[in-house]
C-alpha cells in the first residue's frame, strides 16, 4: 500500500470541488496509507534477536527497580531557567544518556506539565516545542523528557527493541525521569503536576502514575496502556510471521495493571478514529470509564494535528485549575508512595 501522484490528485480535486464529506474521505485514506507505510517500516526494521531472546529479559518491575537517574553536576537544578539538561541513567545494561529540557512559566509558582515524546521523535523536543509555542496559554512550567535509545532517528529500533530487556529498559528509564522531574517540582512548592505524552509517551505517562501516582491529570495522546495489543496489530497489518503468542506478548508488554491503579477520572485521553497503530476500536474500550476526545486522524497525520493537541492540553489544565484544592487529601496519600519500593512491591505482587 503507497501514496501515489493520483491520490494527491484526488485530494486536490476534492479541495476544490468544495465537497467536505469527499474531502474527509480522501484524507482519511491518505492518513491511513501513510499509517500504513510507517508500520511496514517499523516491522522490517524491527531485529529478529527480539523475538528470540524475549524470555530471557527479566521482569519489567525488575528493570525498573534497578535503574537510577545520575543527577548532572550543575547548580542550577531548580529547573526554572530555559535550558537543556543531561543525564546518565545507571541501568543493568549498563549507563545510558538522556536529557530533558526545560521550558518555564512565567511565574515560579506555577504548576507543572511534563510531556514525553513519542516513538522515533527525533530531535525529542521539536514536535513538543511546537505544541507549546507561543507558551502564554500555558501557565505551567513544561518540562520535555527523550526516551533512552532516541539520540539518533534508528536508535530506537536497532536498541530499543534489540531485545524486550532494551524496550523495558526505554521505559523504565523514562519513568525514572519523569519521577525525578515530578517529585523535584512538588519539592519546590509546585502546586500540582500534569504527565502528558504522546504514542510512546502515552504508554511511558499511564505507567508512571500507575506506580508513582503524582500527577492531578494523566493526558495519553495517540496511546494507550497495552502495548501488546499495538504490536500484535502491527504483525497482522503487516504481514509479520510473529513466533510470540499473544498470550506471551501481553504477559509482558500490557501495561494495563498499572493503568489499573489510576483513578480513571483524572485520566484524559486524545484518540484518533483512524489511528492504525492504537486502533480505535481496540483500545478505546479500556478508557470507557474516561473522559475521552476523538480527532479525526491517523496515528502519524494526528502528530501533526497541533491545534487539537494544544487545545486538549489545555483544557486540561484548566480543569486541573478548577479543582482548586479538592485533590489536597489525595496528593497527601500519594506522597507516601514516592518511594520506588513500596509502589514496585505492591505491583510486583498482583
Amino acid at each position: 500500500m503507497s501514496i501515489s501522484r493520483s491520490d494527491y490528485c484526488q485530494m486536490i480535486s476534492a479541495e476544490k470541488s468544495g465537497n467536505v464529506s469527499s474531502l474527509r474521505a480522501v484524507r482519511s485514506a491518505l492518513s491511513r496509507r501513510l499509517d500504513h507505510l510507517v508500520q511496514s517500516g517499523f516491522s522490517y526494521r524491527v531485529p529478529l534477536t527480539f523475538e528470540e531472546t524475549y524470555r530471557q529479559a527479566p521482569p519489567f518491575e525488575q528493570v525498573l527497580d534497578t535503574t537510577r537517574v545520575a543527577l548532572p553536576l550543575m547548580p542550577d537544578m531548580g529547573f526554572l531557567q530555559e535550558r537543556e539538561y543531561r543525564f546518565w541513567l545507571h541501568t543493568e545494561i549498563g549507563r545510558i544518556h538522556t536529557r530533558l529540557r526545560v521550558l518555564p512559566a512565567k511565574r515560579p509558582d506555577a504548576p507543572l506539565l511534563v510531556y514525553h515524546h513519542g516513538f522515533f521523535e527525533v530531535p525529542y523536543h521539536a514536535r513538543a516545542q511546537a505544541f507549546f509555542r507561543p507558551r502564554d496559554p500555558f501557565d505551567a512550567h513544561i518540562v520535555l523528557l527523550q526516551a533512552p535509545f532516541h539520540r539518533r532517528p534508528l536508535q530506537p529500533l536497532d536498541l530499543g527493541f534489540q531485545n524486550l530487556h532494551h524496550l523495558y529498559q526505554m521505559i523504565a528509564g523514562s519513568v525514572r525521569m519523569m519521577q525525578m522531574v515530578v517529585d523535584h517540582y512538588l519539592a519546590l512548592g509546585t502546586p500540582y503536576a500534569v504527565a502528558a505524552g504522546m504514542s510512546l509517551g502515552g504508554i511511558i505517562t499511564l505507567t508512571y502514575e500507575g506506580f508513582f501516582g503524582r500527577s492531578r491529570a494523566v493526558i495519553p495522546i495517540l496511546s494507550s496502556p497495552n502495548f501488546a495489543q499495538l504490536l500484535w496489530d502491527i504483525s497482522r497489518q503487516t504481514k509479520r510471521n510473529v513466533t510470540i503468542p499473544l498470550e506471551e506478548i501481553e504477559a509482558r508488554l500490557d501495561f494495563s495493571r498499572c493503568y489499573d491503579h489510576i483513578d480513571p477520572t483524572r485520566i484524559y485521553p486524545l484518540m484518533g478514529i483512524n489511528d492504525r497503530f492504537f486502533r480505535h476500536g481496540s483500545h478505546a474500550p479500556i478508557f470507557n470509564q474516561c473522559d475521552v476526545t476523538t480527532i479525526r486522524s491517523s496515528h502519524v497525520s494526528g502528530m501533526w494535528h497541533r491545534r487539537e493537541t494544544r487545545e486538549h492540553i489545555i483544557r486540561v489544565l484548566q480543569l486541573c485549575r478548577d479543582m482548586g484544592n479538592a485533590s489536597d487529601t489525595d496528593s497527601a496519600e500519594s506522597d507516601q508512595k514516592s518511594a520506588a519500593t513500596e509502589p514496585i512491591a505492591a505491583l510486583a505482587a498482583d
